[in-house]
């Protein structure tokens, strides 16, 4: 009995010494090379745990380092099979990068000629093709400016200039057309790169007799001939199209005597060209109608207003409402353009819709306006302006005082 006790003792302690000695090699429960040695792992133990064990944790130890001798080696194994995939894999990648390469630049030259066979707008208009150059072709643009008041561009060239031609030229391949009243207008500045024409006084004075008589309002008077001045120039467009073999996509129009105070909106003439049946007016100075003036759009959409004077024989209303009801009788569409201007006379001083000046614009669009105008003036006019402004001044303060309630003085207690 004492025998066995003893053995069994030793044992134990021969156990310890061995679990000591033998110590485990830490394995990373993580490892994937762990848990792809499951099944080996597993065989191991199962081997092992049929000896007969004296101690739990010496048999765990057991079992540890054998996996982990088995780890060792699929692992060895495992890193082996990796290389020579992964030699496998860098020759397919290549193979792979250099077919993808071809794919790329042949999916790049694909997108360059899309995009260079139709330069498409930020706004999202079609602004222009490619000729055979290669080169972009803007979309081409006929600026229209009657010269109907002497002398008057002398305040306002800079200004239409700035506001309406540069920004016109920018985006568009612009021409501009220029039809003068008189033959004191010869003399008058004019744009760069105009094309300039004289109104042939006697054929004015031929085509309108018969109206004029008829009419017995001034205003009326005024408004044929302003229709018959934009009738020519329509004209005008018509015949250049037809002698350059050429068609233009807008048609702006405008008065010499105008002063604006926005630029124009590219957005504007971009929507005209892109919808035939529809043009931009000014909408300030609609008075009861449609405004006058101030036209973006195309041949098909603003020869409705460029063909008014033919229908002003039978019809004596104001300009602005027949050119409303010409309107509603087509099938054009008018939209309000954001475009504000007041105008300028011969003499330098503004009309009545410079009073408008504040409502209609921003404060930054109002001070650069009114900085615009002031430099343009002569001293004496300046001096004029000022007295003006002056009185003015003057007369809104007295109508202020005149309105201005009166108290009675307290009398004071004694």
């Amino acid at each position: 009995m004492r025998k066995s006790i003893a053995r069994t003792l030793q044992a134990r302690h021969h156990n310890r010494l061995n679990a000591h000695r033998v110590k485990p090699t830490e394995v990373n429960v993580d490892d994937p090379t762990v848990n792809s040695s499951k099944n080996t792992t597993t065989s191991a133990s199962s081997s092992v745990s049929g000896e007969k064990k004296t101690d739990g944790t010496t048999g765990k130890n057991i079992i540890k380092r054998i996996s982990t001798i088995a780890s060792k080696k699929h692992r060895e194994q495992l890193a082996a099979t990796v290389n020579t995939a992964t030699v496998n894999t860098a020759t397919v990648n290549t193979a792979t990068v250099n077919t993808a390469t071809v794919n790329t630049a042949v999916a790049v030259d694909s997108v360059n000629v899309e995009i260079d066979s139709s330069m498409v707008a930020v706004d999202g208009s079609v602004d222009g093709s490619v000729d055979e150059a290669g080169d972009n072709k803007k979309k081409k643009v006929a600026l229209c400016c009657v010269n109907n008041v002497p002398n008057v561009l002398q305040y306002t060239k800079k200004q239409i200039e700035r506001m309406i031609i540069t920004p016109l030229t920018e985006k568009y391949n612009t021409d501009i057309f220029m039809l003068n009243h008189t033959i004191d207008n010869s003399q008058n500045v004019s744009f760069n790169n105009a094309n300039i024409y004289e109104l042939n006084l006697e054929q004015l004075k031929t085509d309108t007799s018969e109206l004029l008589k008829k009419s017995l309002k001034s205003d009326y008077q005024k408004c044929l001939i302003d229709a018959y001045m934009e009738k020519k120039i329509y004209s005008i467009i018509k015949e250049s199209e037809k002698t350059n073999d050429t068609q233009y996509d807008a048609i702006v129009f405008i008065k010499s005597d105008i002063f604006p105070a926005r630029k124009i909106s590219i957005k504007e003439v971009s929507k005209a060209i892109e919808n035939n049946n529809s043009f931009y007016s000014s909408s300030f100075n609609d008075w009861n109608g449609y405004g006058l003036g101030y036209y973006i759009g195309t041949s098909i959409s603003l020869n409705v207003i460029f063909d008014r004077f033919n229908h002003m024989i039978s019809d004596r209303h104001s300009a602005e409402k027949m050119l409303k009801t010409l309107v509603e009788k087509s099938n054009i569409k008018r939209i309000a353009s954001n475009m504000f201007y007041f105008k300028i006379q011969k003499n330098g001083e503004t009309d009545v819709y410079y009073q408008l000046l504040r409502k209609y614009t921003s404060n930054q669009e109002y001070m650069d306006a009114q900085k615009a105008y002031q430099s343009v003036l002569t001293k004496s006019q300046h001096k004029i302006r000022e007295s003006l402004d002056i009185e003015d001044m003057s007369s809104r303060n007295k109508s202020k005082g005149a309105n201005r309630r009166k108290h009675k003085r307290r009398s004071c207690a004694h």
